[in-house]
């Protein structure tokens, strides 16, 4: 199962652990995965928001399998962004994401830490496959764009053209199920300003519409 770490390992397949967001913006203007901005930004298509599935331990363990026998039969760059979510003197839980697109990979360097000590909640791995040829239909899957949460190992799989956003909301779901048997719950918010520049800001908990709100004219 962990025979590609070891291909990893050995160089068979390039691997960038942290990479520095010169070289992510680089990899992405080569791959015109996005364009440069003349004030600098990288923009992007808003991509597919995928469904999530539920599954059962076995069948995501094959799930997972055939990830990694994709990566090392294909071998691109991984990018590997080790980060924690929260900040510095309450570090909330450790964040590895195992991805192949470098677009995924600057949007972890940008907004989450560096990790530097011990999370409270534990870690969070996120393996993310943004290339085509994923076997979606043969694995039997409802379509080419998916997450998976496995709660018992604290894995998740990102599978398609997923985007940021997809992360944000998956460990959102991961804090909740962290939080809930401690009696917890997560309160979230979502700011705008309006057409006379008044700051409006929308609070309550996931999935209740506040960024729907704030993105309404």
């Amino acid at each position: 199962m962990w025979d590609w770490w070891r291909s990893l390992i050995s160089g068979e397949c390039p691997i960038e652990l942290n990479p520095p967001k010169e070289l992510l913006i680089e990899k992405i203007i080569q791959g015109r995965l996005g364009r440069l901005s003349s004030d600098g930004a990288i923009c992007l298509e808003t991509l597919e928001q995928g469904m999530t599935l539920h599954l059962d331990a076995e069948t995501f363990i094959n799930l997972k399998q055939q990830l990694m026998k994709l990566i090392t039969l294909m071998k691109p760059t991984v990018f590997i962004s080790d980060k924690m979510l929260g900040d510095e003197l309450n570090p909330l839980f450790g964040l590895r994401v195992v991805t192949t697109s470098p677009m995924m990979a600057l949007q972890c360097e940008v907004l989450y830490a560096s990790r530097h000590k011990k999370s409270l909640l534990g870690e969070l791995t996120i393996y993310h496959w943004s290339l085509a040829g994923f076997p979606w239909k043969e694995m039997g899957l409802p379509g080419p764009v998916v997450h998976v949460l496995h709660e018992e190992t604290n894995e998740l799989l990102l599978i398609g053209d997923s985007t940021f956003q997809d992360v944000k909301s998956l460990c959102m779901n991961f804090l909740d199920l962290r939080l809930g048997p401690h009696h917890l719950a997560l309160f979230q918010a979502a700011a705008s300003f309006d057409e006379q520049g008044q700051f409006l800001m929308f609070v309550g908990h996931k999935g209740s519409g506040k960024s729907t709100l704030a993105r309404a004219p």
